[in-house]
């Protein structure tokens, strides 16, 4: 009896400070990000009219939810260039299905980046170290995107603003580019980075060159942090709309 005591005791003090020690590593804290926010309908592979071919949401950066020791980072945009506008919808659909799925919502930004390899957005002569729209104390910040250039028009001009100005307090536009060599999203100029996308690149997807030449441009945005043990975690998705590149113009 003395004997079932002893082990009863051993055993309620290694649970004790199993749980003390899970405490400290912080293991038991469960961080849900809050995604940034959705403004609207974005453009789509149908969509034409130069002007309407940009992208926007706002950033979430309220902390008032989070714990103390978890570190928001920001907000990354992720992209894919498509050969097909049928597997755009049907990709993005199920996307798009995962994140408005309360039960499901918490894998879509895995289905994403790990099932298809959607690439983070870049900046040109900006390494991103963390992510492509750091954390900043305003809670909330319109983030506007377009891709490609149309002419030589300003309001056309491939950029990324934050509030209207460009990201970093640079005192130039910031440029977005794809994740592969720095290029550019003009498909049909004949810039040094102003390179058509190819079957096999790390940030296309298709069997086969279009034979229209446009290629379908797609984008999600996405909040992510880190927690004490420095376990990169991610919000739901927010999915930004699809665009038409013609690589057969300079203008799109």
């Amino acid at each position: 009896m003395l004997g079932n005591k002893k082990s009863k005791i051993r055993f309620f003090i290694f649970l004790t400070g199993l749980f003390l020690f899970l405490n400290s590593c912080g293991l038991d804290t469960f961080v849900v990000v809050e995604p940034p926010y959705s403004i609207g309908v974005g453009p789509n592979v149908d969509t034409e009219d130069y002007s309407y071919k940009f992208f926007q949401f706002d950033t979430n950066c309220d902390l008032s939810g989070y714990p103390d020791d978890f570190v928001f980072l920001g907000t990354n945009v992720y992209y894919k260039i498509y050969s097909n506008p049928n597997d755009v919808i049907a990709q993005t659909s199920t996307l798009n299905a995962l994140a408005e799925d309360f039960e499901t919502s918490a894998t879509a930004a895995s289905k994403l980046i790990h099932t298809y390899s959607y690439q983070p957005l870049q900046i040109k002569n900006y390494p991103i170290e963390a992510a492509l729209i750091p954390f900043n104390t305003i809670p909330r910040e319109l983030v506007y995107i377009r891709l490609t250039d149309y002419q030589d028009i300003p309001n056309f001009e491939s950029r990324i603003t934050l509030s209207g100005k460009p990201l970093y307090n640079s005192s130039t536009r910031t440029i977005p580019v794809r994740n592969v060599g720095n290029y550019t999203f003009n498909f049909g100029r004949t810039g040094d980075f102003d390179k058509v996308p190819e079957i096999g690149d790390a940030d296309v997807y298709g069997s086969s060159v279009p034979s229209d030449g446009i290629w379908y441009v797609a984008l999600y945005a996405v909040a992510l942090g880190r927690t004490v043990t420095f376990e990169q975690q991610y919000s739901n998705i927010v999915y930004l709309g699809a665009i038409a590149i013609d690589a057969n113009s300079p203008d799109n």
